[in-house]
């Protein structure tokens, strides 16, 4: 575990990465002190890498309570997890850059979750602008966000990555939980992919979360296998949209919020 001294950041403190941290490749927990105490910012003038990089092992990444800005990668700007387990909670993901994932990639990890956080103002150049997630496991992956903020997260790619991109490939099952979210964008919220030639699954539970996008809450894409919705109530669309108005929830009904700015 590293910990940080909780008198040296009683104020609010940056750490600003001029070359990139080690790639971390066996289990670790991160446990900053509050996104409002710590800002750990790569240099705009150091190597493009994500700021936090995992290689693909056995075990679980766990990062808490800081803000992860300025990282620029193929995948995940701030956050790029490949390691089997991955628990992110009370971070702040803000103006990162990447081809997938803007904010956070987990690719091929058999278990994660989001928690209690902010994914804003990130961009990505193909998907996921705010975040991405991949499956091509023999097991099965499931992804959890629970309490976060997704917004602002754009691009102006031709494409028009979603905020949340999630893709299976060669056959993969991937399930993800989104409970108690707000989406705000100005494109899709959530794009489902399929990638290579063997059917593959995705299934997506909504319950108790805000959409407030002018395009398309949920876009489908073209599945040989199978992408599947499944409302859990409760959920408030701004657009006209029968999923979201079933289960005790309500569409077409502006939700009076917008992407968030810096204090």
């Amino acid at each position: 575990t590293i910990a940080f001294d909780p008198g040296f950041f009683s104020t609010a403190r940056t750490i600003e990465l001029l070359s990139p941290l080690p790639v971390v490749d066996t289990s670790l927990f991160i446990d900053g002190p509050g996104a409002d105490l710590l800002t750990v910012q790569r240099n705009s003038e150091s190597a493009t890498v994500a700021v936090f990089l995992t290689s693909q092992f056995e075990g679980r990444f766990a990062i808490s309570g800081m803000r992860i800005t300025g990282g620029v990668s193929a995948s995940g700007g701030a956050l790029s997890i490949a390691a089997s387990s991955f628990r992110g909670s009370e971070l702040d993901l803000d103006d990162n850059v990447a081809f997938l994932g803007g904010g956070l990639a987990f690719i091929d990890g058999k278990n994660g979750m989001l928690l209690n956080s902010l994914v804003r103002d990130n961009s990505a150049s193909s998907e996921g602008s705010g975040i991405y997630l991949e499956c091509s496991s023999d097991d099965d992956c499931t992804f959890d966000i629970r309490n976060t903020t997704i917004s602002g997260n754009e691009t102006n790619a031709e494409n028009e990555p979603a905020s949340i991109g999630l893709a299976v490939a060669d056959g993969a099952e991937m399930f993800v939980d989104f409970f108690n979210n707000t989406l705000i964008g100005e494109g899709t919220g959530v794009r489902m992919i399929e990638e290579g030639s063997t059917p593959s699954l995705l299934v997506l539970e909504v319950g108790s979360s805000i959409f407030s996008v002018p395009s398309e809450n949920i876009d489908f894409g073209s599945f040989i296998g199978a992408a599947i919705a499944l409302n859990q109530g409760f959920n408030l669309s701004r657009l006209a949209d029968s999923f979201f108005a079933s289960t005790g929830g309500q569409d077409d009904v502006d939700p009076q919020v917008s992407a968030l700015a810096d204090n």
